[in-house]
């Protein structure tokens, strides 16, 4: 089958809204994927907002977003051209360690990040529009237009986009969305994951206040963060992407962090080396003076006026010096383990 300039030659989705095909332009090597969607002739005004938002969309570049690559449209239809990913869904039913779940978190809160940085919510955060491939890298797929055309439609407010059980309550109440809408619908993803539901299930782990039940351990690092996370308010959840980031961070560790346990245990010899070095001289500094100043009220050594004179001097130096290296070495100790921590 041709669609236009291009041949399908595999179908992914087909529905009332929406049909989502793997093709290949003609003359062209390389997959890409086909979004159409039809309309009838009542509806180009609700086309011309769809063309309008995937133009703004186009503009994104990110590494884990698929690219818009190409907009046409026939008599009844609109058609996106997609970047094609070679990666599968997450797939749900089954629990994911804690360890698993914060890296996925930490390669969505990037992306995330870079949506609210452009002013762009996604609306449709689930596991079906998470992909990952070979290498577990991690891709958002899938901003909700389908369900914004469903919507419009049918005359209702485009902020009700998304799917049920993940649809921030906000949204759901017909006000605006923002980045900690997005926020709650991956809270919900994430304690599908953890809980071992199916994506179609995500509401039977919400109690009626939309937040997800405690099925599992009390006090574990990620319920912590996936109750700040699905929070019934936008104000009593992370405030932001940044925030949230940070918070994962605190709470787990980062998946960029893949240094070996080799290259780790050579950083702690430098470090503790370091560290006996600044002590050595700080004691070494202090002892050093000390000798002198007893020397001096002892009277073992002798000096006349004059020598006196020159003795106090030197010494009030020596004294300048030794309090100034060992201010320098503390100075250095704790920037040395901030930054350690950092």
């Amino acid at each position: 089958m041709k669609l236009g300039k291009y041949v399908v030659l595999e179908t992914l989705q087909e529905n009332s809204n929406a049909k989502v095909y793997v093709a290949r332009k003609q003359g062209k090597e390389g997959r890409v994927v086909l979004k159409i969607f039809a309309f009838g002739s009542s509806n180009w005004k609700t086309l011309d907002a769809i063309e309008n938002e995937y133009k703004a969309i186009s503009k994104i570049s990110h590494p884990q977003i698929p690219k818009v690559l190409d907009y046409f449209k026939t008599k009844q239809e609109v058609c996106i051209v997609l970047e094609h990913i070679e990666g599968k869904p997450l797939p749900t039913g089954i629990r994911y360690s804690d360890d698993k779940i914060f890296e996925i978190a930490f390669q969505l809160l990037d992306i995330l990040q870079y949506l609210e940085k452009n002013h762009i919510v996604h609306h449709d955060i689930k596991p079906s529009n998470i992909l990952i491939d070979s290498n577990q890298k991690i891709y958002l797929i899938d901003f909700g237009i389908a369900k914004e055309i469903s919507s419009r439609t049918m005359g209702l407010t485009t902020q009700f986009a998304g799917t049920n059980g993940y649809i921030a309550p906000e949204k759901v109440l017909g006000r605006k969305a923002d980045s900690r809408s997005d926020l709650y619908s991956l809270g919900v993803t994430l304690a599908v994951l953890k809980l071992g539901v199916r994506e179609s299930q995500a509401h039977s782990i919400l109690n009626n206040k939309f937040e997800v039940k405690k099925c599992f351990r009390s006090g574990a690092k990620i319920l912590v963060f996936i109750h700040n996370l699905v929070q019934l308010s936008p104000e009593d959840r992370y405030c932001n992407t940044v925030n949230a980031m940070k918070r994962a961070s605190y709470f787990g560790k980062p998946a960029v962090d893949r240094r070996s346990v080799k290259e780790k245990s050579s950083h702690i010899c430098v470090e503790v080396a370091l560290y006996i070095v600044l002590l050595v001289l700080s004691i070494g500094l202090m002892l050093f003076s000390l000798r002198d100043m007893v020397s001096m009220i002892t009277g073992e050594l002798y000096f006349s006026e004059i020598n006196k004179t020159i003795v106090d001097e030197l010494m009030f130096v020596i004294v300048g010096i030794r309090d100034l290296f060992l201010v320098l070495s503390i100075v250095g100790l704790t920037a040395f383990l901030l930054l350690r921590k950092w």
